[in-house]
């Protein structure tokens, strides 16, 4: 049985910020492989389930189970030096990373339904408190707010935008079969206590009942 949350919590002890999606995903993937080393571990794997141009970041093969896990790496900007490292990460619209993430469950949805051997996977790394945190007030409405992703929301239903204007690209309202209560926890914190200093994951496990 691999434990994602344990991996992540183990990575994060020497990977405490990435440069991109493509690092965090290159990581996490070795870091299952160092943890997991009987796994069979692929990078864009093409899923049964999804579109043909379509693949799954990390695939997990054990004996008893596969694991299909989708990541997010969304930032706000920070530059910082850990480890003798240097970083600088760029910010992220929230708009449609909040739309892309709650895409991959959906997408993700497909395809444990054609296996029950399969559990999905998605995760999300920011160090964006807006991300997490509940908006002031809830009589605002913006374009984004079925989207919305933060601690202690419950994502369920067909999900659309609100308001004038597009998500240019993300038009298409995304319908869940499941349902998924949002709880975040402290990843790393590549420096001092500050704005944008802490990170912070949100995971979700997709199981074919759903």
């Amino acid at each position: 049985m691999i434990d994602i949350d344990q991996i992540l919590v183990a990575l994060a002890t020497e990977r405490p910020i990435f440069h991109s999606e493509a690092d965090f995903q290159h990581a996490l993937a070795w870091k299952i492989h160092e943890c997991c080393p009987r796994c069979r571990v692929r990078l864009e794997y093409h899923a049964s389930g999804i579109r043909q141009r379509q693949h799954i970041d990390i695939w997990v093969e054990d004996s008893d189970e596969k694991h299909a896990i989708e990541l997010k790496y969304c930032t706000r900007a920070l530059k910082v030096t850990s480890a003798g490292e240097r970083f600088d990460v760029a910010s992220h619209a929230h708009n449609r990373r909040r739309y892309n993430f709650i895409k991959d469950i959906e997408r993700l949805e497909k395809v444990v339904s054609k296996d029950d051997r399969i559990i999905g996977h998605v995760i999300f790394l920011t160090n964006d408190s807006a991300y997490w945190t509940t908006p002031k007030s809830a009589s605002t409405i913006t374009i984004d707010a079925a989207f919305r992703m933060h601690e202690g929301r419950t994502l369920t239903g067909t999900l659309s935008k609100a308001g004038p204007g597009s998500i240019r690209g993300k038009e298409a309202p995304i319908m869940l079969r499941g349902s998924y209560e949002l709880h975040w926890r402290e990843y790393g914190r590549p420096v001092a206590p500050g704005i944008c200093g802490q990170f912070r994951f949100l995971h979700l496990e997709i199981a074919a009942e759903h």
